[in-house]
């Protein structure tokens, strides 16, 4: 009787012991690396550490996509030829099971287009030089989908500003707009509003307004605005608005029938308190500021300052706003502020 019952537990615990094997949770693996994309040679530093299981990881396994591999948690792992890489993380748990995950590194040739940019702002007179990948124009420039928007309404040019392959490298230009301005502020909500003005004067300043021709009757990419330096209208809405989309919770492209321009998030102290006419609209709770980006005369623009060649248009909602974060687009119907007697 005892020898029944003892093997009856038996039986019992080896019934559960399985029971757990099968509900065992398998891995996660999750890669973290920076950055995921410069010229050659590159250093990208990896990390699995976000990787997760219930019973722990036990094995990591890079394959970096080189012929190169790794087993650390953490490391560095540097790239010597052009080209994009697909870096693939594996890693296993106490029960064998196992997760994969992968991450593309893009890795550039070192030849650069050097370019030149001086404008005004701030008082100052600026001179940066800023030198785009080739390899990077090259894949730019090669893009056969090209969106065109003819009329008025809904449009897909918001595809030129997401695009994620120069997103690493805008980002950086706009950090650098941000930090080099941030210095003449005391506060955040001052450097913002200055760093919207900044970039403003960069795009409209150091990029000629140039008028496309046939057969380039198309929007550019922001890279081929920086390298060619020249801009229609949505060439330079465009840079605008993937300039300061770093900064900003989202930023609008504008359509009215013959032009094209930007709109940035405000409040409503900054229409308020502008000694100048501000166009402005509303959407979802917050304030919108119209944004010239061409450098046609006068050449610069303040944030918010309306041409006066687009007012009945402005105000007789005769433009679309399209909004770059959600990508969707509505008629819109502009504002317009005007200053307290006395400025």
């Amino acid at each position: 009787m005892r020898r029944l019952a003892f093997v009856s537990v038996l039986g019992l615990l080896l019934a559960l012991a399985g029971c757990f094997f099968l509900f065992n949770d398998p891995p996660t693996a999750v890669i973290t690396a920076s950055p995921q994309q410069g010229n050659c040679p590159l250093t990208v530093a990896f990390s699995s550490a976000g990787s997760y299981d219930d019973e722990g990881i036990t094995s990591v396994v890079w394959d970096f996509g080189d012929g190169w591999a790794a087993s650390t948690t953490t490391g560095q792992h540097t790239f010597t030829h052009p080209g994009t890489y697909t870096v693939r993380l594996t890693v296993e748990d106490a029960y064998g099971e196992t997760d994969s995950v992968t991450m593309t590194i893009v890795v550039y040739d070192l030849a650069t287009y050097d370019r030149t940019f001086t404008w005004h702002s701030h008082g100052e007179t600026w001179t940066w030089k800023i030198a785009v990948p080739q390899s990077l124009h090259a894949y730019y420039d090669a893009k056969w989908y090209r969106p065109v928007c003819y009329d008025v309404g809904p449009c897909n040019w918001y595809v030129y500003v997401t695009d994620p392959d120069d997103d690493p490298f805008i980002e950086t230009l706009s950090e650098n707009l941000l930090g080099a301005i941030a210095a003449f502020y005391n506060d955040s909500p001052s450097a913002y509003y200055g760093f919207l003005q900044f970039a403003l004067d960069f795009v409209t300043g150091a990029i000629p307004y140039t008028l496309d021709s046939l057969p380039n009757e198309w929007p550019r990419y922001p890279l081929e605005t920086l390298v060619e330096v020249v801009g229609d209208c949505e060439d330079t809405a465009i840079l605008y608005c993937s300039i300061v989309r770093p900064q900003v919770q989202t930023t609008h492209l504008l359509f009215f029938p013959t032009h094209v321009a930007s709109a940035v998030p405000v409040d409503w102290s900054f229409v308020d308190s502008r000694d100048y006419t501000v166009g402005y609209y509303e959407y979802q709770g917050a304030y919108y500021a119209f944004c010239e980006t061409t450098g046609d005369p006068p050449g610069y623009w303040r944030v918010g300052e309306l041409p006066d060649s687009l007012r009945a248009e402005w105000t007789g909602g005769d433009f679309w706003f399209y909004d770059v974060g959600l990508r969707s687009g509505m008629q819109g119907k502009g504002l317009v502020h005007e200053p307290p007697s006395g400025f």
